[in-house]
């Protein structure tokens, strides 16, 4: 009797011990916006803004060794398609949203469960009799493991 309350003692309290750990939801893990861009990705459809409406068609591919190809085709009404393709070199880090700075959020949303990354790209861009060189950098924010959002137009991954 004596052993089994000491058993019993001792597996209560290495119980205590670990149902604590167990019991605690970890925290996830920050979102590892090189991992989450590599591949190819494709977005399709019509975009309003400044003014327009344009119909894109645009593929990116963000390589593992940090070189990029994005190919963007885009028209309006009646006009032909107009393709720009850009290819250098890209970077990427977390971005964290920040009220100040992107605005109010309605109230139903949480900021923390948003992830965005922001993608820095050195470029070459070719297009119809002009080639030009210069650096950009965009907010995309995570949908899904195989969706993101640049501007309410949706990539998704290939």
């Amino acid at each position: 009797m004596a052993k089994l309350n000491s058993f019993l003692l001792a597996t209560a309290a290495l119980a205590s011990l670990c149902v604590p750990a167990m019991a605690q939801d970890a925290a996830p893990a920050p979102l590892d916006c090189t991992s989450f861009m590599v591949g190819e990705w494709v977005g399709q459809g019509e975009f309003s803004g400044f003014g327009q409406s344009v119909e894109l068609d645009n593929r990116y591919t963000f390589n593992d060794d940090g070189t990029f190809e994005t190919v963007n085709r885009y028209k309006s009404g009646d006009d032909d398609w107009t393709e720009q393709v850009a290819t250098g070199t890209w970077t990427t880090e977390l971005e964290v949203y920040d009220p100040e700075v992107d605005g109010p959020l309605p109230e139903d949303i949480d900021p923390s469960a948003i992830e965005a990354c922001s993608v820095t790209m050195e470029t070459v861009q070719e297009g119809e009799g002009f080639s030009v060189s210069g650096s950009s950098t965009s907010s995309y924010v995570k949908v899904d493991e195989d969706t993101f959002s640049t501007m309410d137009f949706e990539m998704h991954r290939q």
